[in-house]
């Protein structure tokens, strides 16, 4: 026999589940109504959506979740208990494992670089130490070109997969998955020329080129 405590628990999650869906059907609404009547209504409607969205989607599956594990015999929730059991896996703005592998990815890189730089700037004579230090940086810079397309894709994925997240809203709309990619293959451009520099020289000097160079897109990455 069901308590009537139960029941009724039962149903004021049910309440506040539909309450959160019909808020956020009423958000989407809104907007729409806003660009309908004005195109260029786009400029406080797109950040709005940008920041309100993850909100409202994340009170609906956590919503969810609940009536799932305290409701699962409600008539409501057996329904549709395919849906609201893996709900919390179509959406999940709070997850942080994408975003935690494109900053690993970021910071190995980032430090790999210096630490080349480092390494010329470590042996400026012109001798054969200094040239031994450029042939190896050479080898290093190339051997960080898988490093960069481990980065693009994680891009990707945080992108894709975690666009409610706090990190990924900070830039503009699928920045990691439309503007990271190419400048991902612009540094494995860069990589593979000063490679290529620190080894045919033409008996010039340049490792001074390629460690302002690398500096330089330290401090310009912008992502």
């Amino acid at each position: 026999m069901v308590h009537l405590s139960t029941i009724q628990l039962n149903q004021t999650l049910i309440s506040r589940f539909r309450q959160a869906r019909e808020n956020l059907i009423n958000l989407l609404d809104q907007q729409a109504t806003f660009l309908r009547l004005d195109l260029e209504a786009r400029q406080y409607v797109i950040p709005c959506l940008r920041r309100q969205i993850p909100q409202y989607i994340d009170i609906l599956v956590t919503m969810s979740i609940m009536i799932s594990n305290r409701s699962r015999h409600h008539p409501y929730v057996l329904f549709r208990r395919n849906l609201y059991g893996t709900m919390s896996l179509m959406y999940n703005p709070c997850r942080s494992t994408y975003v935690a592998r494109f900053k690993e990815e970021r910071a190995a890189l980032r430090s790999q670089l210096r630490a080349n730089a480092n390494a010329l700037r470590a042996c400026p004579q012109i001798n054969e130490e200094g040239l031994i230090a450029s042939r190896r940086v050479s080898v290093a810079l190339c051997g960080l070109v898988p490093r960069v397309y481990c980065l693009k894709n994680a891009a990707v994925d945080m992108d894709v997969k975690t666009r409610g997240n706090p990190f990924v809203l900070a830039k503009p709309y699928a920045f990691y998955s439309h503007d990271v990619p190419p400048r991902c293959m612009d540094i494995v451009a860069s990589l593979l020329h000063w490679a290529d520099m620190l080894v045919n020289r033409d008996g010039r000097r340049t490792d001074g080129i390629v460690i302002e160079s690398i500096e330089y897109m330290l401090d310009h990455m912008e992502f």
